[in-house]
């Protein structure tokens, strides 16, 4: 949620922590698999945390939200605290389609998931 903080904090934060959990005895850098899983989760999560301070403090979170953010300039809606009071139907408009779209991507990967494993077993060279 961290202003321009972004997803390469996020997940060197959560690397280091799992590496702190493993303790001495784990086998980071030798291809534990909660080394790729923690930092991978980190930065999914944090490209919806990015919206935060752009939708509430009129600062860009990520380069993608100063992206987004530079669109709705140009459609004169000025992402800050006056936003949610000014224009709600585009405040809730843009969290509803948040929410839609990860219902609509839990209904597809998990009856999909075996495929994409399968997508695995396809050689390198190809």
């Amino acid at each position: 949620v961290l202003p321009g903080a972004g997803a390469t904090i996020a997940s060197a934060m959560t690397y280091t922590n799992e590496k702190k959990i493993a303790g001495k005895n784990g086998t980071f850098g030798e291809g534990d698999l909660r080394g790729i899983a923690a930092p991978e989760a980190a930065n999914n999560a944090s490209a919806c945390g990015s919206f935060i301070p752009m939708l509430t403090l009129g600062v860009p979170g990520s380069g993608t939200t100063a992206v987004m953010m530079g669109a709705l300039t140009l459609y004169n809606i000025t992402p800050g605290p006056q936003l949610f009071s000014e224009q709600p139907d585009i405040v809730w408009g843009l969290i509803a389609s948040l929410f839609i779209g990860n219902i609509i991507l839990l209904a597809l990967n998990i009856p999909l998931v075996g495929f994409f494993a399968k997508l695995l077993n396809i050689p390198n060279y190809i």
